[in-house]
Protein backbone atom coordinates (compact mmCIF):
# COMPACT_ATOMS: atom_id res chain seq x y z
CA UNK A 1 0.00 0.00 0.00
CA UNK A 2 1.05 3.18 -0.57
CA UNK A 3 -0.23 6.70 0.37
CA UNK A 4 0.76 8.71 -2.26
CA UNK A 5 2.05 11.83 -0.09
CA UNK A 6 5.43 12.75 -1.56
CA UNK A 7 4.29 15.41 -4.31
CA UNK A 8 8.02 16.49 -5.02
CA UNK A 9 10.33 14.19 -6.53
CA UNK A 10 9.22 11.14 -4.14
CA UNK A 11 11.09 12.71 -1.35
CA UNK A 12 9.00 11.94 1.78
CA UNK A 13 8.50 14.75 3.71
CA UNK A 14 7.48 15.44 7.33
CA UNK A 15 3.77 13.88 7.06
CA UNK A 16 5.62 10.69 6.24
CA UNK A 17 7.70 11.33 9.15
CA UNK A 18 4.63 11.59 11.05
CA UNK A 19 2.46 9.23 9.91
CA UNK A 20 5.15 6.55 10.86
CA UNK A 21 6.17 7.75 13.86
CA UNK A 22 2.82 7.59 15.02
CA UNK A 23 2.75 3.68 14.46
CA UNK A 24 5.95 3.53 15.87
CA UNK A 25 4.26 1.61 19.13
CA UNK A 26 4.03 -1.54 16.85
CA UNK A 27 7.50 -2.83 17.33
CA UNK A 28 8.39 -2.70 13.48
CA UNK A 29 7.24 -0.75 10.96
CA UNK A 30 7.21 -1.47 7.18
CA UNK A 31 6.98 1.01 4.47
CA UNK A 32 4.88 0.17 1.54
CA UNK A 33 5.82 0.40 -1.99
CA UNK A 34 8.92 2.62 -1.75
CA UNK A 35 10.34 2.58 -5.48
CA UNK A 36 14.10 1.96 -6.42
CA UNK A 37 14.52 3.84 -9.32
CA UNK A 38 12.65 6.66 -11.32
CA UNK A 39 11.54 3.95 -13.87
CA UNK A 40 10.13 1.46 -11.11
CA UNK A 41 7.27 4.22 -10.14
CA UNK A 42 4.03 3.47 -11.61
CA UNK A 43 1.67 5.82 -9.85
CA UNK A 44 2.31 9.36 -8.59
CA UNK A 45 3.36 11.27 -5.51
CA UNK A 46 4.46 8.09 -4.44
CA UNK A 47 8.17 7.61 -2.34
CA UNK A 48 11.56 6.72 -4.00
CA UNK A 49 15.04 6.04 -2.34
CA UNK A 50 16.89 6.07 -5.56
CA UNK A 51 18.42 10.00 -4.86
CA UNK A 52 20.50 11.83 -2.04
CA UNK A 53 17.27 13.94 -1.46
CA UNK A 54 15.01 10.89 -1.09
CA UNK A 55 17.18 9.18 1.34
CA UNK A 56 17.73 12.17 3.46
CA UNK A 57 13.94 12.45 3.64
CA UNK A 58 14.12 8.39 4.34
CA UNK A 59 16.72 8.90 7.28
CA UNK A 60 14.17 12.02 8.79
CA UNK A 61 11.48 9.21 8.94
CA UNK A 62 13.88 6.79 10.49
CA UNK A 63 14.77 9.06 13.08
CA UNK A 64 11.35 10.10 14.11
CA UNK A 65 10.24 6.33 14.28
CA UNK A 66 13.21 5.75 16.43
CA UNK A 67 12.68 8.11 18.51
CA UNK A 68 9.24 7.07 18.86
CA UNK A 69 10.71 4.11 19.94
CA UNK A 70 10.15 1.64 17.01
CA UNK A 71 11.88 0.43 14.71
CA UNK A 72 11.25 0.51 10.53
CA UNK A 73 11.88 -1.25 7.42
CA UNK A 74 11.55 -0.49 3.87
CA UNK A 75 9.68 -2.67 1.81
CA UNK A 76 11.46 -1.67 -2.12
CA UNK A 77 9.33 -2.25 -5.01
CA UNK A 78 9.04 -1.99 -8.95
CA UNK A 79 6.10 -1.59 -10.65
CA UNK A 80 7.17 -3.85 -13.48
CA UNK A 81 4.38 -3.45 -16.41
CA UNK A 82 2.48 -0.61 -14.47
CA UNK A 83 5.63 1.13 -14.84
CA UNK A 84 6.79 1.06 -18.66
CA UNK A 85 5.96 3.18 -21.15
Amino acid sequence: MTRSRAPEAGIPTELTATYFSQRASAGLVVTGSVAVSPEASGYLWTEGIHSARQIAGWRRVTEAVHSAGGRIAVQLIHRGRVSHS
